[in-house]
C-alpha cells in the first residue's frame, strides 16, 4: 500500500453506515488485522458484515493471498409472539453480499451459514492464523465458540485470537476469557484495544520450553 493511513481510514469510512458496532480504534485495529494477515482468518459473527468488510479490505489492499471465512447462523431462535423463527436482520446476508460485490471483495470472503460450534469444527484450520469471535455474547455462546477454535487450532504453531465486547457491559464474553482463556496452558496476552481483547493460543509445548528455560 503507498499510504496506508489513508486507506484505513478510507475503509473505516465505508464501513461507517453499516449496521453493527465497532469502536473506531477497533475498526482500525481490525484492518490492520486483514492487511498484516499471514494466512486465512476466520470470523465468528458476521450480522451486517461491518467487521468482515473491515478485514477483508485490508487483505485486499495490502495484497495478501488468504480468504476470510465468516460464520454466522442469521437466527436467533422463536418469536414467542407469533411461534416462528426469530431472524436476526432478515437481510443481512444480501446487504453483505452487497457490500462485497460492490468493493471487489466477493472473492476473498467465504461466507458459512450454520451454527458457529458445527461449522468451526468442520473446517481445515490449515491455513487459519487469526480468529475473531464476536458472535453470541452470553456465556453459552462465546465460550462454545473459544473451545470449538481451541479444539481445532493446531497445536505446532500459534494462532491469534480476538474477542470482541471484553468488559462488564457483556458478562458472558468476560467470563469466558477470565475463566477459560486467560487460565489455557497456551494463553498469551498480546493487546487491549478498546473491548477487543486479542491473544495468542501458543504451541502445546511453548509453555514446558519456557519454563524448562
Amino acid at each position: 500500500m503507498d499510504n496506508p493511513s489513508a486507506a484505513c481510514r478510507a475503509a473505516c469510512e465505508i464501513a461507517g453506515p453499516i449496521p453493527g458496532w465497532l469502536e473506531p480504534e477497533v475498526a482500525e485495529y481490525l484492518y490492520g488485522v486483514g492487511a498484516a494477515a499471514e494466512g486465512d482468518v476466520l470470523e465468528v459473527g458476521t450480522y451486517f458484515g461491518k467487521s468482515t468488510f473491515l478485514i477483508a479490505r485490508g487483505m485486499h489492499d495490502a495484497g495478501r493471498p488468504g480468504k476470510l471465512i465468516t460464520v454466522d447462523v442469521h437466527w436467533r431462535g422463536v418469536n414467542e409472539q407469533t411461534g416462528r423463527p426469530f431472524i436476526l436482520a432478515e437481510d443481512s446476508q444480501l446487504s453483505l453480499c452487497r457490500t462485497l460485490k460492490e468493493h471487489a471483495l466477493e472473492d476473498r470472503v467465504i461466507q458459512m451459514i450454520g451454527w458457529s460450534r458445527a461449522s468451526v469444527l468442520r473446517l481445515e484450520f490449515r491455513d487459519v492464523r487469526t480468529v475473531f469471535i464476536d458472535g453470541g455474547h452470553d456465556y453459552e455462546s462465546c465460550s462454545g465458540d473459544f473451545l470449538a477454535v481451541r479444539e481445532k487450532a493446531p497445536r505446532d504453531r500459534t494462532v491469534r485470537l480476538m474477542f470482541h465486547d471484553y468488559g462488564p457491559h457483556f458478562p458472558g464474553v468476560q467470563r469466558t476469557i477470565d475463566e477459560l482463556v486467560k487460565p489455557d496452558e497456551r494463553f498469551k496476552h498480546v493487546a487491549q484495544v478498546a473491548t477487543l481483547f486479542v491473544c495468542d493460543l501458543l504451541p502445546a509445548d511453548a509453555r514446558r520450553q519456557r519454563a524448562e528455560g
